[in-house]
Parts: structure tokens; C-alpha cells; sequence
């Protein structure tokens, strides 16, 4: 019988995977590549998964009975999920399986969903009770306001009055995430003061192995907050970075997670140490084999696809960890703070500049003329992305002021008409979801900080 992998949801980030498999079963004719879609439709606020680099592609419709026998022509040996949307479907399908790496069901739901994740007080109720919370409480604003099951800071709101509050649950409400669910619970929580960081680590029968560390810098964009701006590559020695792997394996352990990818967000306060932001069972999402290879000589999709496929060639990988940074690397994402209107014309020139930087490993520019360019809100809407390394870090920190420089002139834009906004708010819930907000039925749940 012929074996299969199977990748559930390979969206975004987890396209890579296809690319990487096929060097891996090249010379095995006795394996092919197996893609699974969580929902009958395709999530098309993602980059959508290229059915056509598998053997077959399977609809979940919410049977498991079925999609076990569509699969049992195969002797599936590994489940692996693509990315955020397809974790449970893969932890449901791989325990049905009876497959060795399994995380199992247990705490499928705690790692999708951002309430359970950080195991806050249960609590449901409306928009007063949120008032009331944080009365009770004696929460100072800011606040952060998000939806439970997304990713890429959206539906992420930082709330300095109530009127910025009622605004954001009005909008959060209803709204439809780029995971294409229709959103009816927020988590309100105080806002950490610190630095944020994220952890990447695979994990083998409960070890984790942490693959690389990086610390965040978010710029404030006013009626949106905080938007992803650049993350840079910190040495495995840094004074932090061993609490914060500490940490996350507590982290994992408490969720877990004993085989395959994670990525999680950490904020390290002065006074708590680190609090978990939130964490996902999958690859980073702006993982870069290339750039990671450069600068640590490994990669994370690359030691997820052997801890699922070649042990042997993972346990190979890890003995040299904790990593060693070979190069200083940065990964910036672009910030369109306030034009708006049809993309006319990308300046090539501007490109070219770009592209010739001292550090610039790629770029990708995810945006075409005769497109709509708007403020960033999120880092799904970021227009371009690059990826830097270089041996100064001096270097990289002035290529980065060049891109801030020159991206002004980048795209030519033809006005289009937009709706109005309001600050935290880009729109109503009506207007992005379609649907129609009953406070009543609003799911909310609270926090103040999470440690493990």
C-alpha cells in the first residue's frame, strides 16, 4: 500500500511544505503527499494552498467517518497541519489514525483558541460586563480587546478609553476573520508593558527544541494599533533568551504539544517575567528556509518535516542546539500608515533599490497594480515583506531606515473611495461581516496575566 503524508490546511506559510517534502521523498516512490482542506471552501484571505503539488486533495465536511475512508487507500503515516485553521482537524485526524506523533485531542481546543490557551477565569456576558470587569478588577486603561480564533493581529484592538472599547467590541462582534469564521467572542485583557519575543521550537516525544528566538518591534498606528514592523534574530546566549525557552517548554508541556511545530508570543514584563501572548501548534508564519539556513544553518520547516518523516536526520539537527546565530538577521514588514486608493503602478526603480540592499536575501511583494492598497491593520495586510542578513548588524539597521526612506515612492496609487473610520475601528461589523451584531449573545472572557 502506498504511504501518505497528509498536510491539513496548507495555507500560507504552510505551502512551503510541498517543496520540502518532495526533496525528502524524491527517491521513494512509495510515498506521496497528501493535502486536507479544513472547510468546503478555500480561506481566501490567506494565500491559498497549490493543490496541484499533491497527489489528492480531500474536503473535510465535518464527517471524520467519511474522510477516513477516503484516506484508507493509503497507509497514512504522519498528519501535520499548514497552518492555524486546520490544528484541530489535524490532532483529530492523527489520533483516529492511531499515529505515534499525535498530540492527541485533550487540548485541541486550548490550542486554537486564545481564552482557553492562557486558561483565564471563565466568564460570559456583553459589553457591560467587560465595564464591569474592569472596574472590579481596577484595570487601567490601555486594554487589548481580541477575537479568540485568529491570527496575524487581526482583530487585535489596544483601547485607551471606553469609547475606543465599545467601538472595538462593536467591531469585533461579528466580524469575519481571516480564518473565514464568523467571530462571537472577544478576550479582554490588561495591556503588558515589556518586550515581545517569539519562540520557534519542534518538538519529538515531549522534548522541544527551540529553532530560533526573535525579538518584536511593533510600531502604533493610530485606529489600528499595533502593527508588526520588524523582528530581529536574538543569539541563543542573549541574557533573556534562556528564560524565555524555560518558558516556553513549560508552555508546551501545559498545552500538550509533544511532536511537530510551534510558534509562540511572549512578552517579557519587569515585574512578571514572561506572559504568554499566545501560542500556535504550527510553523512561524513568516518562516524563511533560505534566510533561516543563512543565519543558523537550520531551518523549522525543514526539522518538522524530519520529525515526522527522519528521525534520524532530526536528532542530528538538535544535538547541536541550543542554535548558534551565524549571521545577524532581520525580517521587516511594510506599513502603508494612510494611503489609500488602486494601485496604479509599482515603481520598479524603488524595487530595484530594494532589492539591491547590502542585506537583502528576498523580498516579496504581495500586492499588483489594479489592486485596493489601504492602512496596514494587520500583518496579512502588510504589502511587502523582507528578508535580511548580513554579518554587521549596523548594516542591516541602515538598509532598514533605506526602506523606510524610499517606501513613500514605491507604489503610485489612484484614489478610490473608502469608508470612513473611526479610531480603533476601521468599519462596522455590518459592513466587513455581513451579519448582524447581537450583543446579547457575545461571548466575552477576561484576564489580567497569564504564568506558568
Amino acid at each position: 500500500m502506498t504511504k501518505a503524508i497528509v498536510i491539513v490546511d496548507a495555507y500560507s506559510s504552510g505551502r512551503i511544505f510541498p517543496d520540502v517534502f518532495k526533496e525528502k521523498i524524491a527517491d521513494r516512490a512509495d510515498v506521496v503527499l497528501i493535502h486536507v482542506q479544513s472547510t468546503p471552501y478555500i480561506m481566501s484571505k490567506m494565500a491559498i494552498p497549490e493543490k496541484e503539488k499533491y497527489a489528492e486533495n480531500f474536503v473535510y465536511t465535518g464527517d471524520m467517518d467519511t474522510l477516513i475512508a477516503e484516506l484508507s487507500k493509503y497507509e497514512v503515516t504522519a498528519v501535520l497541519v499548514g497552518q492555524e485553521p486546520g490544528v484541530e482537524l489535524s490532532d483529530a485526524l492523527s489520533e483516529r489514525l492511531n499515529l505515534p506523533t499525535s498530540n492527541g485531542t485533550k487540548m485541541s481546543t486550548a490550542r486554537r483558541n486564545k481564552y482557553d490557551m492562557i486558561q483565564a477565569v471563565a466568564d460570559a456576558g456583553n459589553l457591560d460586563d467587560i465595564l464591569a470587569w474592569k472596574q472590579r478588577e481596577n484595570i487601567e486603561y490601555p486594554v487589548v480587546l481580541k477575537v479568540l480564533r485568529s491570527a496575524s493581529t487581526d482583530g487585535v484592538y489596544i483601547c485607551s478609553n471606553q469609547l475606543e472599547l465599545e467601538r472595538a467590541f462593536a467591531k469585533a462582534i461579528g466580524h469575519r476573520t481571516i480564518m473565514e469564521e464568523v467571530n462571537t467572542e472577544v478576550l479582554v485583557e490588561s495591556f503588558l508593558k515589556g518586550r515581545e519575543y517569539v519562540v520557534d521550537a519542534v518538538s519529538y516525544d515531549g522534548k522541544h527544541y527551540v529553532t530560533d528566538v526573535w525579538l518584536y518591534q511593533k510600531r502604533f498606528v493610530p485606529g489600528h494599533g499595533n502593527i508588526y514592523d520588524k523582528e530581529m534574530l536574538l543569539p541563543s546566549d542573549a541574557t533573556e533568551v534562556q528564560a524565555l525557552i524555560e518558558y516556553n517548554s513549560r508552555m508546551l508541556d501545559a498545552l500538550e504539544i509533544k511532536y511537530g511545530p510551534s510558534h509562540a508570543e511572549i512578552m517579557l514584563t519587569p515585574d512578571q517575567g514572561p506572559v504568554l501572548v499566545e501560542v500556535g501548534a504550527r510553523i512561524n508564519g513568516v518562516v524563511h528556509p533560505k534566510l533561516h539556513n543563512l543565519c543558523l544553518g537550520h531551518d523549522q520547516v525543514h526539522l518538522t518535516a524530519d520529525c515526522y518523516f527522519d528521525p534520524d536526520a532530526f536528532h542530528h539537527v538538535v544535538a547541536k542546539l541550543p542554535y548558534k546565530m551565524q549571521r545577524h538577521a532581520m525580517i521587516v514588514n511594510l506599513i502603508n500608515e494612510s494611503a489609500t486608493g488602486t494601485i496604479e503602478l509599482i515603481d520598479e526603480e524603488i524595487l530595484g533599490q530594494m532589492r539591491a540592499l547590502p542585506s537583502m536575501v528576498d523580498m516579496v511583494v504581495k500586492v499588483k497594480p489594479g489592486q485596493s492598497l489601504g492602512p496596514t491593520r494587520n500583518l496579512l495586510e502588510s504589502p511587502v515583506r523582507f528578508f535580511m542578513c548580513h554579518e554587521s548588524e549596523e548594516q542591516l539597521q541602515r538598509d532598514y531606515e533605506t526602506i523606510q526612506a524610499i517606501k513613500g515612492r514605491l507604489f503610485r496609487l489612484r484614489p478610490s473611495a473608502s469608508l470612513l473610520s473611526v479610531p480603533g475601528v476601521a468599519d462596522s461589523p455590518q459592513q466587513q461581516a455581513g451579519v448582524t451584531e447581537k450583543k446579547h449573545e457575545a461571548g466575552v472572557s477576561y484576564r489580567s496575566s497569564c504564568t506558568l
